[in-house]
């Protein structure tokens, strides 16, 4: 974890979060979701990208936070095992070169179960969050 990186500077229920940009295929604006029925809370429903369906995950919800969806609202597209799905988070701000070190926070089972270390930016901390383990949701606090 010592080599510089890039990393997608996002926020969730405003708290400034990155994301490795090695993770993101795409930035786009969500503008209509198609639900889906008796799916997990933080599982919003699929949007069409580009002749292609991906699933829209609520990266608040993810986290245990309530839902504030406003649309249009940023996506970030990522791909986990061969899956496209989009994390809708509150803001997209930039892309910056960092390095990242393990990050010793403690904010809950919820954030602790996405974080997997941390970067300065500008001098503050900024916690790196997992796609996968936003994906994933709280369900998997309880296995």
């Amino acid at each position: 974890m010592n080599d510089e990186a890039l990393f997608l500077l996002v926020t969730i229920a405003g708290r400034t979060v990155a994301t490795p940009a090695a993770e993101v295929r795409a930035v786009i604006e969500i503008e209509e979701i198609t639900p889906i029925p008796r799916v997990a809370p933080h599982v919003v429903g699929l949007y069409a990208l580009r002749s292609r369906v991906v699933t829209v995950v609520d990266a608040r919800v993810s986290l245990g936070e309530a839902a504030e969806r406003r649309f249009p609202a940023p996506g970030v597209v990522v791909r986990i095992e061969g899956h496209g799905y989009a994390l809708l988070f509150d803001e997209v701000i930039d892309v910056v070169t960092a390095r990242a070190a393990p990050s010793v926070a403690v904010l809950g089972a919820d954030w602790a179960r996405v974080v997997t270390g941390r970067i300065t930016v500008e001098e503050q901390p900024v916690l790196v969050v997992s796609p996968a383990a936003l994906v994933a949701g709280r369900e998997r606090l309880a296995a």
